[in-house]
């Protein structure tokens, strides 16, 4: 017989989440599991498994990720069976079942995936809907003794706010669906200026061609899973903390942001080093190499001189000095500074630094007014 792990979960703890990896079923044992899902922004309960009852299985026989998040509904204790495990049990079984497992597996899967291309489908129409209103607009200005425009231009950045306005989805989401319309020819993205914009061919025959394309295309993997994005794009990530791009792509430089929550999508990454070139990281760090050697203009910009000036920044300032230039860092960078002291230092610092919460503005300030000509004095020897 086969051994089999039982896992303990607490209230409201995750078993599994949307989108992961599946390589375990689950039996219920004691307790109950809540499944959700989340549907367009919005968490939706789903089902309440009691004891006796399986789930996590269409992951693993499928080989396609978790459609589903799965937690605990009070303590409870499941019983885990490894995909491993359970194809093994299922060799052994007679031909004939293995053959209606397989059938009844494939069919439920077949019934998932519809479901999610209905979605799909739908949110395809809403955007070639809201298309659609923009260019007839456009259509109705036209003068009937002037020949309708072969093409017409909408700007990129407008058109997704406008969309977004209209229907609750992620910008990643919006760019799939461009991305869509593209490969069935119905438009263009092309670059004016600085500008971007979509270039829709043939206006007046939009809507038939979208229409026709839906009801003849029952699957597009394309877009396969959109209506469950789980990932945040800059814009939208900027959007949900109140802060600015510019912000957060500090933040990443600065390493605020654990260096597995940024994740590139293989695809974008390629199109876009086509149009830059593949030399463009050397290029920016030409630049990079560069500016290490322009002054500061505030203490935060120790973190853009690189490590060999913040060497040397430190090495000619005494210990009390750095304590108080700390105090006036944020604390990935006091701890980034404190890292080239000693031991002994930077036990001492790292106990400090426990109480700068407390330093207001105005010490910060005064303190940013006394060293930095003092350190870019420094940065200027060679």
């Amino acid at each position: 017989m086969p051994e089999f792990n039982i896992l303990k979960f607490s209230n409201n703890q995750m078993i599994f989440k949307e989108g992961w990896t599946g390589t375990s079923a689950f039996i219920v044992k004691q307790g109950a599991v809540k499944i959700i899902k989340e549907k367009e922004e919005k968490t939706v309960h789903v089902a309440t498994l009691k004891k006796g009852e399986v789930f996590g299985e269409i992951a693993i026989f499928s080989n396609t990720k978790r459609t589903t998040t799965a937690m605990a509904d009070g303590y409870t204790e499941l019983v885990e069976v490894k995909a491993d495990t359970l194809n093994q049990e299922l060799k052994k079984s007679s031909p004939i079942l293995q053959a209606i497992l397989t059938c009844l597996i494939k069919r439920l899967v077949r019934v998932t995936d519809n479901i999610r291309e209905d979605e799909t489908l739908n949110l395809v129409t809403r955007i070639a809907n809201i298309i659609e209103i923009y260019l007839n607009s456009k259509l109705d200005t036209v003068d009937a003794k002037k020949s309708i425009p072969t093409d017409i231009f909408i700007e990129k950045r407008y058109l997704i706010d406008r969309i977004k306005g209209i229907v609750d989805v992620k910008i990643m989401d919006i760019e799939k669906v461009v991305r869509l319309l593209k490969t069935i020819n119905l438009i263009a993205q092309e670059k004016l200026g600085n500008k971007i914009f979509i270039r829709i061919f043939n206006p007046q025959y939009f809507h038939e061609k979208v229409t026709t394309f839906i009801a003849d295309n029952k699957k597009i993997a394309e877009l396969d899973n959109i209506a469950y994005s789980t990932y945040l794009d800059l814009i939208d990530l900027a959007k949900i903390t109140d802060s600015t791009q510019e912000q957060l792509k500090n933040g990443f430089i600065k390493e605020d942001f654990p260096a597995e929550l940024i994740l590139f999508r293989q695809e974008e990454i390629k199109k876009w080093l086509e149009e830059v070139g593949t030399d463009y990281f050397s290029e920016q760090r030409k630049v990079i190499r560069k500016k290490k050697l322009d002054q500061i203009t505030v203490l935060e910009e120790l973190s853009e001189i690189g490590n060999f000036n913040l060497k040397r920044v430190c090495g000619q300032l005494s210990f009390d000095n750095i304590l108080q230039i700390t105090k006036a860092l944020s604390s990935q960078m006091a701890e980034k500074v404190g890292k080239l002291l000693s031991t002994k230092n930077l036990a001492f610092l790292r106990e400090e630094m426990k109480y700068f919460d407390d330093i207001d503005e105005d010490e910060k300030e005064a303190i940013e007014d006394k060293y930095i000509d003092i350190i870019n004095a420094i940065l200027k020897e060679k």
